[in-house]
């Protein structure tokens, strides 16, 4: 080690544009005693029917028994929840306990914004994974959001 390049880095370190962008480790701190966040892996299947995908952003959420978490999904983008797509997604937040349902809604619209999911496999990080399945009838619309109860 060359301590003069040490010298060096703790003056660059204590100047005032990097205060703000590292915090010293202080005897003792472990970096990893935070817990990380909760977090699962979404597999949604859009179904193969005329007009199943949508180009409307689509929120998710997940309610358990300690609360909810959510994310959006843009599916604007080329070939993201196109008829008989599969995508993936992820959901990052606090621990929900046992997922009870999951609730799909649709923000924004324009042409062909309904979508008509076939199956979202939601697996917690490391964990079991739980399936919720929709019908031929089970269109997400704008003003039309679905929710499905764990069975």
């Amino acid at each position: 080690m060359d301590l003069a390049n040490v010298t060096v880095v703790r003056g660059l370190l204590n100047e005032t544009r990097f205060a703000t962008l590292y915090e010293p480790a202080a005897n003792g701190a472990n970096p990893f005693s935070d817990p990380l966040p909760a977090c699962w892996v979404l597999t949604i299947r859009t179904r193969d029917v005329p007009e199943a995908g949508t180009n409307a952003a689509i929120i998710i959420t997940l309610t358990g028994a300690l609360g909810q978490v959510s994310t959006v999904v843009q599916s604007s983008y080329e070939g993201m929840m196109e008829r008989a797509g599969m995508n993936h997604a992820t959901i990052e937040g606090a621990d929900i306990g046992q997922i009870q349902s999951i609730t799909l809604a649709l923000a924004g619209g324009g042409l062909w914004s309904g979508w008509l999911p076939e199956q979202i496999t939601v697996e917690r990080c490391g964990l079991a994974s739980v399936q919720f399945s929709f019908g031929v009838d089970d269109w997400v619309y704008v003003d039309k959001p679905l929710t499905k109860l764990l069975m």
